[in-house]
């Protein structure tokens, strides 16, 4: 197998566990669903849980903004628009070998960024998850209350209700 063909390997799981890092580790505020698969049906989540809950996403909030700082950073220092990383970023995820016909000198500056970037995506999410667990989430909990957050009305207002109250 081609040096090339394994980066994109490599590069593709990478994606795929940050984009379901992502998920996990998304505030509520910004979560979107994963709409390819149902979602989970709505606990009756007790106050203690989304306490907990609201406790992590406030804990991460800011370094979130500084992760997603730096990653922009990164992306720039590196020559490439953020828009043209995100091209090519897509054109990998379906298998582009050419990042969508992306010069060379393009190539090898996406490869150079998208390291460091997942670099920075792997650190978040591994103090997200410390964050979580310290809280006494689950992750899969963590990620149900998100999802839940976005699709049941009550439950946000729930969580809403609880944020003003814990601030």
């Amino acid at each position: 197998m081609s040096n090339t063909l394994r980066y994109i390997k490599r590069m593709t799981l990478a994606v795929a566990a940050c984009l379901m890092l992502t998920t996990i580790v998304a505030q509520a505020q910004n979560s979107l669903p994963d709409y390819s698969k149902p979602l989970p049906a709505t606990k009756n989540y007790t106050d203690e849980t989304l306490r907990s809950f609201v406790k992590v996403n406030v804990a991460m909030g800011n370094e979130q903004v500084k992760t997603k700082d730096a990653i922009t950073k990164v992306i720039k220092e590196s020559g490439l628009s953020t828009m043209r990383f995100n091209e090519m970023f897509g054109a990998l995820k379906i298998g582009d070998t050419t990042y969508g016909n992306a010069p060379k000198s393009e190539a090898k500056l996406f490869k150079a960024a998208s390291t460091k970037v997942f670099a920075l995506q792997e650190e978040f999410a591994s103090k997200m998850k410390i964050v979580i667990r310290r809280e006494g989430l689950g992750l899969v909990e963590f990620n149900d209350i998100t999802i839940a957050y976005e699709n049941d009305p009550k439950l946000k207002a729930r969580i809403d209700e609880l944020l003003r109250t814990m601030q």
